[in-house]
């Protein structure tokens, strides 16, 4: 895990010392075992790569990077999960390596391959590639995108980084928020960031999941790799797509804890938590710990079913106590040092535990990410089932059992209420309609719309596809990016694999909601490993908590940075935002999500604005 940056246009645009310099400081976060940097020329093109890292394969000098051979030059941030079967593979046609790492086994495959060799490539990356034959120059993004890349092109030059603010240290433009994305955010919320291109920066736009762009002397390719076009829902009965899927989850996960260094696990009173933490505990040979922060608040306390997984699994785990006191320090710090918003306070949450985590000599962390989105978890997925049978003779049937056991558990007026979701459900209404009850607080309405693509015919993995690639599954990878490397601690998410993927979207919607429950078949998987009640307990809880119990909304200091920047508060109704904050009652999930949201921008445009 690391940081990448580079230069790619003209000699004469390249950047100075002190550019290199700024920049290589910036890049320690997310690198502090080191740094190097790489110029390369052709007659087509100037570059300057740099690379900053986070040593956990093959620590030793020898891994560094830039990583250069005959053929090629490679930066490389992120984890190949399956080098070792790679390596196997290339030395048996009499290719020679170096070292230990999963860096250069990645270096061979594109020398041999190009953009090709992605398709045998399990992990996560972003990457910037130099061909020495070809001249070819390659920047990509992992299939589900866990590792970020931007980019900005002017004037023939392009100038890439895994955080914004390289791009501007090594850019001679100046760039400012956008005040599209900026109202846009206010008015829908963060998934909203992710279904296209565009950053909440003028002219920088970042790769999406699968993208690669290809320069072949000076033009530019652009290619996409998550396509759909392979899945179908078949009928394999429930019993062998169970043993699929629970087999690809443990030869998956047996790939992705390989790391020189102890491991750690975030362990929730979820179903993905405790899947991952129960694998790991079977599977990792380093030494392994679980970590939970303490939740005192009633709606979202989990500590009785951390408590029942730790019993059960008898592994050590630490509880954490949260000091909201260093809450607003600690997101200005982040903000500052990875040019990012954070989505929503919880974040602060999982901040708290990587220090811990950190503190304790762990480098790697490993969290459930996807275990939602590719097993139908949230209770939107409910609605997009019933409509999707909403023709069919089972209607009634499932619509009882919704009515009788989700129903009741759903705090949200517009997820409860299923003819409205119905009259809307061409929306993507689990990202804007949460959000209508935040319209008084805005000065500048937008009237926007996102119509989902017709990714699959079947409504509910259509749904679920889109969720994966464009709302939110990278609302969780990009913060949990950000924040993770910004403590010094590399993110892996054992659930996300291509051909689990492809298992889960081609099986029968009945194997993933059954009977009231969200992800049936990973529940039933779930039980042979861990506690039957946290299998099979319908209360969706997740990771959360009021958003008072975090800051201290009547802090002077609170208030004074959330309405510090004029570009925001024009956006505003600056009276009712503080009537709100004056009253003594709970804030909603989505009031929570717009303050921080205000929070969030403010900062940023002090930081990063013009």
């Amino acid at each position: 895990m690391c940081g990448i940056a580079g230069f790619i246009g003209k000699k004469k645009d390249l950047p100075s010392k002190k550019k290199l310099k700024n920049c290589k400081n910036l890049m320690e976060i997310r690198g502090p075992d080191g740094f190097n940097f790489k110029t390369i020329e052709n007659k087509y093109h100037s570059s300057l790569i740099l690379h900053s890292r986070l040593a956990i394969i093959d620590p030793k000098y020898r891994s560094s990077q830039p990583m250069e051979d005959n053929d090629g030059i490679l930066a490389f941030n992120g984890m190949i999960y399956n080098y070792l079967e790679l390596k196997k593979k290339l030395s048996k046609r009499k290719i020679k390596f170096l070292t230990k790492s999963d860096t250069e086994v990645l270096l061979k495959i594109l020398n041999l391959y190009g953009i090709d060799g992605l398709n045998i490539i399990e992990g996560m990356w972003s990457f910037f590639y130099y061909n020495k034959k070809n001249k070819k120059i390659i920047l990509s993004r992992d299939f589900f995108g866990e590792k970020p890349l931007y980019y900005t092109i002017n004037k023939k030059n392009i100038i890439f980084g895994s955080n914004i603010n390289y791009i501007k240290e090594l850019s001679y433009s100046k760039f400012d928020l956008d005040d599209e994305m900026v109202n846009k955010s206010l008015n829908f919320g963060y998934k909203t960031f992710y279904s296209n291109s565009k950053t909440l920066f003028k002219n920088i736009k970042c790769l999406m999941p699968g993208q690669s762009l290809i320069i072949d002397k000076n033009k530019i390719i652009n290619i996409k790799n998550n396509s759909t076009s392979n899945i179908k829902i078949n009928n394999v009965n429930y019993s062998n797509t169970k043993r699929k899927i629970k087999s690809n989850l443990i030869e998956n996960f047996k790939k992705v804890v390989r790391s020189d260094f102890p491991v750690a696990c975030l362990l929730s009173g979820g179903i993905d938590s405790n899947l991952v933490a129960s694998f790991a505990k079977k599977f990792v040979n380093n030494k392994f710990e679980c970590f939970s922060i303490k939740n005192n608040d009633k709606f979202y306390n989990e500590n009785n079913q951390i408590n029942k997984a730790i019993k059960k699994l008898s592994i050590k785990h630490n509880f954490i106590n949260y000091d909201k006191k260093k809450s607003l320090k600690n997101l200005k710090d982040i903000i500052k040092k990875t040019s990012s918003v954070v989505p929503s306070a919880t974040w602060l949450l999982y901040g708290q535990i990587l220090k811990k985590i950190k503190n304790k000599g762990f480098k790697v962390v490993l969290g459930g990410a996807g275990g939602d989105e590719f097993f139908a978890g949230y209770y939107i997925h409910h609605l997009f089932y019933l409509k999707s049978i909403k023709n069919k003779k089972k209607f009634e049937d499932y619509y009882k059992v919704w009515s009788k056991n989700i129903k009741p558990l759903i705090r949200s007026k517009f997820l409860n209420d299923y003819k409205f979701f119905l009259r809307n459900s061409s929306i993507t209404n689990s990202n804007l309609t949460p959000f209508l009850e935040n319209k008084i607080f805005i000065r500048k309405k937008l009237n926007y719309k996102i119509r989902y693509k017709n990714f699959l015919k079947d409504e509910l993995k259509n749904f679920l596809f889109h969720e994966i690639f464009y709302s939110s599954l990278p609302a969780q990878l990009n913060p949990a990016d950000n924040i993770s490397m910004y403590y010094g601690i590399e993110h892996r998410s054992p659930i996300l694999n291509q051909n689990l993927l492809k298992l889960t979207l081609s099986s029968q919607n009945e194997y993933l909601l059954k009977d009231g429950y969200g992800k049936f078949i990973l529940r039933d998987i779930l039980s042979e490993f861990s506690h039957k009640d946290i299998a099979w307990s319908k209360n969706k809880i997740g990771f959360y908590s009021d958003f008072k119990n975090i800051f201290d909304v009547k802090d002077k200091v609170f208030r004074r940075e959330l309405f510090k920047s004029k570009r925001i508060n024009k956006f505003l109704n600056k009276e009712r935002i503080i009537k709100l904050l004056n009253s003594k009652k709970r804030l909603s999930n989505s009031q929570s999500h717009f303050i921080f949201s205000v929070l969030n921008l403010s900062i940023l445009d002090n930081c990063y604005g013009t």
